[in-house]
């Protein structure tokens, strides 16, 4: 008697993930061209048919939830995620409706189990938050976070790799002493970071002191009087990472009060925080893929969780190839 493959089995050949197989088997979105056609030709060539205990995965995700708090408007431009949102919706054909609340009014959105696949914008989200919200909604994905002591849908950026990589261009370009404005308050996203960071000036060997970190504020127009005092002790840095890009303008704006040109004496770079200006210093198309890629990510796991019997939580990491201009 031959064998039954199963997607396990497939998985296993393709080098790729169950939720992968399945993905391409049930013709739903969330993997590349090239990962499709070539899980679907193992499948045929081992001759895998769907059995009636697939018939779940049939069902369609057809409407989304998209909540974001009050809280984040700050540091994340609301028009060009609602926008970003919006189209991804239409692209995939869902219906997405996108949700604004104040952060203590998530859990009391609903007095029931909410069972509409629901994405959360939840950069700086607590554990509890998250725990709490899970006992809530059904279907629920956490966006640009990556909580290391709970058991949830994740998809975030791999912001180790990013410092990582933004210390290694430092490199390149010559710089070999370097300064950090991190915030005040440490989440998941800056707590990575730091890690990225750190690991790369040890790897390059670059030259970096207490003195040369600074704690400051997220907002682009309140650096107090003692960061700047400290920024103005800094002259002989070649380079600065901030924690999120409304440092990194604020930072710019003060280093070019002191005469500096930027980025020709000092370079500064910040984070992905969906903010853009004049003064982006990365390539711009970053922001569109890193969050395009992002909702492919978070709507995969959602069409997953709706249609797999037995789903485990799973964590995405998104990275790219770094370019500065």
């Amino acid at each position: 008697m031959s064998k039954k493959f199963t997607m396990q089995d497939i998985a296993k050949i393709a080098n790729v993930s169950k939720s992968a197989v399945s993905i391409a088997i049930n013709q739903n979105s969330g993997i590349s061209d090239n990962t499709r056609k070539k899980i679907l030709k193992i499948a045929d060539e081992l001759g895998y048919k769907k059995s009636s205990t697939n018939l779940s995965f049939e069902k369609k995700l057809r409407t989304v939830d998209f909540f974001m708090t009050v809280e984040d408007i700050q540091q994340n431009n609301f028009f060009f995620l609602r926008n970003a949102v919006e189209k991804k919706g239409k692209q995939l054909g869902i219906n997405i409706s996108f949700k604004l609340l104040p952060k203590n009014k998530l859990i009391s959105q609903t007095e029931i189990i909410c069972d509409i696949p629901s994405i959360f914008l939840a950069t700086n989200f607590s554990s509890k938050l998250v725990k709490a919200l899970q006992t809530k909604f059904k279907y629920c994905v956490f966006l640009d976070v990556n909580l290391a002591n709970v058991t949830a849908n994740f998809v975030a950026i791999d912001n180790f790799q990013e410092a990582y990589s933004i210390v290694e261009y430092f490199y390149k370009k010559g710089c070999r002493k370097v300064g950090y404005l991190g915030a005040r308050t440490l989440n998941g996203n800056f707590a990575e970071r730091r890690y990225g960071f750190n690991s790369a000036i040890s790897d390059f060997n670059l030259s970096f002191t207490n003195f040369d970190f600074i704690v400051g504020s997220l907002s682009d127009d309140a650096i107090d009087s003692q960061e700047i005092a400290k920024i103005r002790k800094m002259k002989n840095l070649d380079a600065f990472l901030c924690e999120s890009n409304c440092q990194a303008l604020r930072l710019t704006k003060e280093l070019q009060i002191l005469k500096f040109s930027i980025p020709n004496d000092v370079i500064v770079v910040g984070f992905t925080n969906l903010l853009d200006s004049k003064y982006w210093f990365l390539n711009i198309d970053k922001n569109q893929f890193l969050l395009d890629q992002m909702l492919n990510q978070a709507i995969s796991q959602l069409q997953n969780m709706i249609s797999t019997v037995n789903w485990h939580p799973q964590r995405n990491l998104i990275s790219w190839e770094l370019k500065f201009s």
